[in-house]
């Protein structure tokens, strides 16, 4: 099961995980927090739903390709917007 993220109409596939030092030169903007986890075997229908992400997790924008869900152990989830 692919893991999912939808933010703005648009699609987020998971790509794996990134310490946050790879991104200490981005310009992050906070796009909110999951607010509403499905079950891994359905699909993300609404803006800042998931199929893997719990409810409250934080989401970054790096740019219009690239969203980072915050993790606990200061490490982001990285989802690439599919085509």
């Amino acid at each position: 099961m692919r893991l999912l993220l939808k933010y703005n109409d648009e699609e987020y596939i998971g790509k794996g995980i990134e310490v946050a030092e790879a991104f200490a030169e981005a310009n992050l903007t906070l796009a909110g927090t999951i607010q509403k986890q499905l079950e891994p075997d359905q699909y993300p229908d609404t803006h800042l739903s998931s199929n893997e992400l719990l409810v409250g997790t934080e989401i970054y924008v790096v740019d219009d390709d690239m969203l980072l869900a915050l993790q606990e152990d200061r490490r982001f989830k990285v989802f690439e917007r599919m085509e």
